[in-house]
């Protein structure tokens, strides 16, 4: 969160991380990638949820679960998909 605190002049910050929650935490956008080989864009997220954000105060949030439940589909058909192609 120090590193792009969203009044600075700078642009963007791109994070990779395999967690759920840390994306919704730090991100005001989430692109979700398929698994390799080949991967690509499956969807991205806007997280409209105002900034600063803590995990205490996202946990009972109506749009941190909704995006939450999005991501969670997207990563089970990705899941789903590899296993099919296994």
């Amino acid at each position: 969160m120090e590193l792009w605190p969203g009044d600075s002049t700078t642009e963007m910050v791109v994070m990779v991380t395999h967690g759920i929650d840390e994306a919704i935490l730090l991100s005001d956008k989430i692109v979700v990638m398929s698994n390799p080989p080949g991967p690509s864009i499956v969807d991205i997220i806007d997280v409209e949820i105002p900034r600063l954000r803590d995990r205490v105060s996202l946990a009972d949030s109506p749009e941190y679960k909704a995006v939450q439940a999005r991501l969670m589909v997207l990563l089970q058909r990705d899941e789903i998909r590899d296993s099919a192609a296994a």
